[in-house]
């Protein structure tokens, strides 16, 4: 059997990822080297209270985020507009968040460190949010790299 380590999130629903080895790539994350990993979170504002959620996201909590060591890059995401809300499940708007790091488990300690100062604001649907780890498989390709 792999080894298998369980993180999660506590208060936050559907936040918990499982790390196996056996699902490694060929390009083995060892501690030690860094290696890039995406956060996804998808939340929701309250009815009604879009603009101030929209605040709130950009204004403070991106660069709340950012300020957790290894967090590198944030971007917010929405459906393409016409889309149905189903097409987005809970979570109506996503935020991805790209961390560089060469030990994964002290990354998710210093972000759940912080975490547990980070103010939920009153504009968010608390059962909304739901975060996700990836593990990036190897370097980006792009469209020019295939000419």
């Amino acid at each position: 059997m792999a080894d298998q380590r369980s993180i999660t999130f506590p208060g936050l629903s559907g936040s918990s990822a499982v790390i196996t080895d056996e699902h490694r790539s060929p390009v083995i994350h060892r501690r030690g080297e860094v290696a890039r990993f995406l956060l996804m979170v998808r939340t929701r504002p309250l009815a009604g209270r879009e603009a101030e959620y929209h605040r709130w996201y950009d204004d403070f909590h991106l660069a709340e985020v950012l300020r957790v060591p290894g967090f590198v890059t944030a971007e917010r995401c929405a459906p393409p507009s016409g889309e149905d809300a189903e097409f987005a499940g809970d979570g109506t708007h996503l935020a991805l968040f790209t961390v560089e790091s060469d030990d994964f488990e002290a990354t998710v300690a210093a972000f759940r460190e912080a975490q547990a100062s980070m103010e939920q604001p009153s504009c968010l649907a608390p059962e909304s949010v739901s975060l996700t780890w990836w593990r990036s498989l190897g370097s980006r390709t792009t469209a020019s790299s295939h000419g």
